[in-house]
């Protein structure tokens, strides 16, 4: 793993925290790690509506197609593999899939060898069902876990052989850290204490980067692909 400027790292992960304090979100990382359901059960047990403090409410979001199409082409369909393994690992009864963007129906759609014509050039024509809550898009929803995820699969080459950040990666993780987190946090947060979020990663540089840069061990996951598609 190479090494990581610190002082811009320390800057960037206040940033982070004060846009997340901003939004009324605490991450409580430490206390966090330690707790866990048991936590959840006492705040429900102080809670005066026991029975909808202990309801998952992120099951009030729905399966479809982002408003923004995710296009699939034979140079990132490994990203979108690993969205789908990572959004169906726990899920049911939901399932998630690649479909044909602008299909209302979305009718599941196999990726096999007489589609792979279809992914050359720009793509557009396939994209992937995800899980729409409190107007965000999520790779997925584990009901069974009250767990909303994002997968991040091929990051890798943004980083040298010896973990050096090449020119446009500390762009994209302080994106994923400035941005797209504190905005899934807070919807999250509004299911709680049940909801969680879990961001998985395919390979281990992005994971610790991701880390350095100020995203929760609570929340990163180190999940690799299987050699198989499972999804």
């Amino acid at each position: 793993m190479g090494a990581i400027v610190v002082p811009a790292i320390e800057g960037l992960e206040v940033l982070v925290l004060r846009a997340l304090a901003a939004l009324g979100v605490g991450l409580a990382i430490e206390e966090g790690a330690k707790t866990g359901s048991k936590e959840k059960t006492s705040d429900c047990a102080e809670s005066a509506g026991q029975s909808q403090c202990n309801q998952c409410r992120l099951r009030d979001g729905f399966v479809g197609q982002a408003v923004e199409p995710r296009y699939v082409t034979g140079k990132t369909r490994i990203n979108y593999d690993y969205q789908l393994y990572i959004a169906n690992l726990f899920a049911g009864p939901e399932r998630f899939f690649y479909v044909k963007f602008g299909d209302t129906a979305n009718t599941r759609i196999d990726l096999g060898a007489e589609t792979t014509k279809d992914m050359f050039g720009n793509g557009g024509i396939y994209t992937t069902t995800e899980w729409s809550y409190g107007g965000l898009w999520f790779d997925g929803f584990w009901r069974s876990r009250c767990t909303v995820v994002e997968a991040k699969a091929n990051y890798e080459h943004m980083w040298g052989d010896g973990g050096d950040d090449k020119p446009w990666a500390e762009g994209v993780v302080r994106g994923w850290v400035g941005k797209v987190l504190p905005a899934q946090i807070a919807v999250v947060q509004t299911a709680s204490p049940q909801g969680k979020l879990e961001w998985h990663f395919m390979q281990l540089i992005p994971y610790r980067k991701a880390i350095d840069y100020g995203i929760p061990t609570t929340i990163a996951r180190l999940t690799p692909m299987p050699t198989a598609r499972v999804y």
